[in-house]
């Protein structure tokens, strides 16, 4: 921003002294149209630099995608737009308010807050009218007179499209005129023409509407999806040029500023694990790995390939350089921003005018290898120049190369300019007549004690009543809630936690006392069967028995076909019916549970639910009591016998539960599942069943 400034300093001395520049066959003072500002990418930095120009009272012009909704007389268009569709809306209605739209100073938008009560600005705005305001006869009947124009557009939008909104609008407040005498006034008139043109092709489509339209521009804004600025750049057009160097080559012109000269190269290709050239191919880096860690070296086809990167790159950037320096026909202006303080600078300095005296008046091969920027190339060739004296003073070498050749007549002459940053001021804009209130708030002291103070400090003080909902959850699953209860009770101590791993082995069965059994999924392993965890082996196991026949036979050569002929159909991927162990499905389906599966009239698998249950259920800590959590869950067997009984049953995995432990671990699950099927069935469950199919337990909850 400070180069931004300097550049726009430079281009108002220029204007103002009446520089004169040869174009068109003879000499005329220098215009806007005459001067160009190359960047080499224009990519948030263009941005940047048109915003300063513009507040400098300079025009100018970057050709960049995107910036349509960050321009100024779009966004107020929009908030206008705004609080036309609701006006109680703070902020939209004071920019409008402060803009040339409303004509009211900000010291008069504070009288009129401040006299009101009302919890928003637009209630101020209509109360600013009433007689026990105490505001100023004129002030009130500014504010009815805004009020008013604000009614009779929102009256209009009633009966008519949003496009004639829109033009009413710039006709009535001569908004449209307005911005047209500023600075780029064409190019922001073709903005707001542009709007009207947005606002035309969106009632073309089914939808219609002041507020649809509007949530359509802020759906835009919210997705970063921003739209071009208008494109409306004659040969003619009075204004300064911002564009890349890539853009600019063919062209020329008077005046050229080549800014931002102090960015670094860009090296990205030539940085990572894995390099690649054309003709040199390939570069890795070598990578070893150790007990103690991962070590990566640099090795020489890298090293090789980097330097043949990094060589080509900065001939690219020395070749783009030419390109810029070579488009100014008189004046070449070149910019840029080094970090440094004095001590740091006299260092650099005396690198610039390193090999200087030396018979080589060209700089060393070396240094042009290690720069990092434009300025890295530029600094030292202006040290050795006859106009460099400045940095070689700053280097303290301006008496011992009196003896080199910097006394020859040079081609070209250079004014070299070093501009601390402290130097750079922006314009402040003077608000005139201060306020007592203002003065203090800038000053950064306290507020003199009033209503309105103790107001915002309760406001701002005021603390959200959660009751207890802070941590319970909108949306929760039956297993989540199980979960949650389990581990509350382990806590409590209610019941011991389930053990994963016994020691085993007393010796008296001739096992080796004090080893520890291998979990049974490691032995599996080991005989050459599928490598699946427990929860990956209980989702198969659920998977089997949703797609099961019960009504097959219940041996185990017969449950092995079943799964086979899954794995054939696509429901298990290939290899997964190895690891379902069919004599525990076999067992089921022998037990006297799965007899009366094969009588049964009616079987429902994997029967999924949704339920809104009150939150103070489940959660201790909730005080409201209208709050509600959306419970989710899957039945896994829901069937009604042969003499019209409904049975539930949920199958478990689990190894090492006994029944104890297992009643008391999975009863709220089950209870959860009773009530939604009776629920949805509105008939009663009459059984409930954990079949724990580790070792074929039946467990009635």
């Amino acid at each position: 921003a400070l180069e931004a400034q300097r550049i726009a300093e430079r281009i108002a001395k220029l204007i103002e002294a009446g520089h004169k520049v040869y174009d068109g066959g003879e000499y005329h003072p220098i215009m806007y149209r005459d001067i160009a500002v190359l960047l080499r990418a224009v990519k948030g930095k263009a941005d940047i630099l048109l915003e300063v120009l513009r507040k400098n009272s300079i025009p100018a012009y970057a050709d960049v995608s995107g910036g349509y909704f960050e321009a100024h007389e779009v966004r107020l268009v929009l908030d206008l737009l705004s609080i036309i569709d609701n006006a109680r809306q703070d902020i939209p209605l004071a920019a409008v308010l402060a803009s040339p739209l409303g004509g009211f100073s900000m010291e008069e938008l504070s009288r009129i807050r401040l006299s009101s009560e009302e919890e928003n600005l637009y209630g101020a705005l209509l109360g600013a009218q009433e007689m026990e305001s105490g505001l100023p006869g004129e002030l009130a009947a500014k504010a009815a007179a805004f009020q008013e124009k604000l009614a009779g557009w929102r009256s209009f939008v009633v009966s008519h499209s949003v496009p004639e909104l829109i033009w009413k609008l710039y006709r009535e407040t001569g908004y449209y005129d307005y911005v047209g005498s500023l600075p780029g006034g064409l190019l922001r008139q073709a903005n707001l023409r542009m709007l009207a043109d947005r606002a035309a092709d969106y009632e073309k489509t089914n939808y219609r509407g002041l507020f649809r339209f509007l949530r359509f521009m802020g759906e835009l804004k919210k997705r970063e999806t921003d739209l071009s600025t208008a494109r409306t750049l004659g040969e003619s057009e009075n204004v300064v040029r911002i564009m890349s160097i890539h853009k600019s080559k063919g062209l020329e012109f008077p005046v050229v500023f080549v800014a931002d000269l102090g960015k670094q190269f860009n090296m990205m290709d030539a940085r990572g694990t894995f390099l690649f050239h054309q003709e040199l191919g390939i570069g890795p880096q070598l990578v070893e790995r150790s007990k103690t860690g991962r070590q990566q070296y640099q090795t020489l086809p890298w090293k090789l390939v980097q330097r043949r990167l990094v060589s080509e790159a900065k001939a690219e950037e020395m070749r783009v350089l030419y390109v810029a320096m070579t488009r100014a026909r008189e004046k070449l202006i070149l910019t840029g921003t080094v970090k440094a303080d004095e001590e740091k600078f006299v260092k650099l300095a005396a690198g610039w005018c390193k090999g200087v005296g030396s018979d080589q008046q060209a700089l060393p091969a070396d240094m042009l290898g290690e720069a990092v920027c434009v300025l890295d190339w530029l600094m030292p060739s202006l040290a050795r120049h006859a106009d460099g004296r400045l940095l070689r003073e700053k280097a303290g070498l301006a008496e011992s190369l009196q003896s080199w050749s910097l006394d020859l007549e040079p081609e070209a002459r250079f004014n070299l300019q070093m501009i601390p940053s402290s130097d750079i001021h922006v314009q402040e804009i003077c608000t005139g007549e201060h306020d007592p209130v203002l003065e203090l708030v800038q000053q950064g002291k306290p507020l003199p004690d009033t209503e309105q103070r103790a107001v915002v400090r309760e406001r701002l003080g005021w603390h959200y009543d959660y009751r207890g909902l802070e941590q319970v959850p909108a949306k929760v699953t039956v297993t989540e809630l199980k979960s949650r209860s389990h581990e509350a009770a382990i806590k409590d101590d209610a019941y011991p936690a389930v053990p994963w791993i016994h020691k085993v082995g007393d010796g008296s069965k001739g096992e080796p006392q004090g080893d520890w059994r291998r979990p049974l999924f490691l032995q599996r392993q080991e005989q050459g069967r599928q490598r699946l965890t427990a929860t990956e082996r209980g989702t198969l196991m659920h998977t089997a028995l949703q797609h099961l026949d019960f009504g097959a036979e219940g041996s185990f050569a017969a449950v092995k076909e079943q799964l086979e002929k899954m794995e054939a159909l696509g429901i298990l991927q290939p290899g997964e019916s190895r690891a379902i162990d069919a004599g525990k499905i076999a067992g089921f389906l022998v037990s006297p549970l799965g007899e009366r599966l094969r009588s049964a009239r009616h079987i429902y698998r994997e029967l999924p639910f949704s339920r809104l249950l009150p939150a103070d259920r489940f959660y201790d800590q909730v005080k409201e009591e209208k709050a509600s959590i959306f419970l989710q869950g899957v039945v896994d067997l829901l069937f009604e016998d042969k003499d019209g009984r409904l049975v539930l049953v949920d199958y478990k995995t689990d190894w090492g539960l006994d029944e104890q432990q297992a009643r008391a671990r999975y009863q709220l699950q089950i209870n959860m599942y009773r009530e939604a099927a009776e629920a949805i069935l509105s008939r009663q469950v009459e059984e409930s069943y954990l079949y724990l199919l580790q070792n074929g337990l039946l467990v009635s909850l």
